[in-house]
């Protein structure tokens, strides 16, 4: 099930940093921003580009798996905090 804050919700069709556009080109402040979107904003150049990249190499497996994202931000975050 899904419900509706809006009587008539808009139809977002995209999103460029913090703004939303519709399908007749009205833009919105996106004030709802979600995880990622929060911090970075809509389709983030750098975001985008890792994220192709990614897709293009792997695009999903299970956590279970080991895969070298995974590999690759675990020895930097044991580079970068501290402790052994």
């Amino acid at each position: 099930g899904m419900k509706h804050l809006y009587s008539d919700p808009p139809h977002f069709v995209r999103g460029k940093n913090q703004f939303l556009y519709d399908q007749e080109g009205n833009e919105y402040l996106d004030m709802f921003a979600g995880i990622v979107t929060v911090s970075v904003g809509h389709c983030h150049p750098k975001v985008l580009e890792a994220s192709v990249k990614q897709m293009q190499t792997l695009q999903h497996t299970s956590t279970i798996f080991m895969t070298q994202p995974m590999v690759d931000l675990a020895e930097k975050l044991a580079q970068i905090t501290p402790g052994d």
